[in-house]
Order: C-alpha cells, then sequence, then structure tokens
C-alpha cells in the first residue's frame, strides 16, 4: 500500500501547477474579452465552447473521467465568462 503522505505531496505538486495554470489562462482570458469589447463580440461563444469540451476531453487517458473534466472545464469557462464582463 502506498504512503498516504506521499501521495499527499504529489497532490499538493500538482495543485501548485494547477493554480499556475489557472492563472495564466485566467490572465489570458481577460486580454480576449478586452479583444472582444473592442470588436463588439458577444462574451459567450456557445459553439466555442462546446468545441474546447470536446477537444479536451479527447486528451483524456481514462474515460472514468470525462462527466467530471466537462464539469470542471464548464466552471472555468463561466469564471472566465465573469471577468471578460468585467
Amino acid at each position: 500500500m502506498e504512503d498516504i503522505s506521499k501521495l499527499r505531496e504529489e497532490i499538493d505538486s500538482i495543485d501548485e501547477e494547477i493554480v499556475k495554470l489557472l492563472e495564466k489562462r485566467m490572465e489570458i482570458s481577460l486580454k480576449i474579452g478586452k479583444c472582444k469589447k473592442q470588436n463588439n463580440i458577444n462574451v459567450l461563444d456557445k459553439s466555442r465552447e462546446k468545441e474546447i469540451i470536446k477537444s479536451r476531453v479527447e486528451f483524456l487517458k481514462n474515460n472514468d473521467f470525462k462527466q467530471p473534466l466537462e464539469k470542471l472545464l464548464k466552471l472555468i469557462m463561466e469564471i472566465s465568462r465573469e471577468l471578460q464582463y468585467k
């Protein structure tokens, strides 16, 4: 049996990477929001969001994680839209 503390350390390290990547994603999302405002483009683009979800799910090796990933992506995109509306 694996040591739980070592597994938790792995999760901590992964979480740190996730936070850095999410921050970078949000910064880019803000830039996209500015471009959309300047060009009178709607913040919400349902077809783009569906495309993102579909393509990201294809990265999965374990299809059991499809639903959780879709849920996470929808939340991330919702937060991105909120930032873009500001």
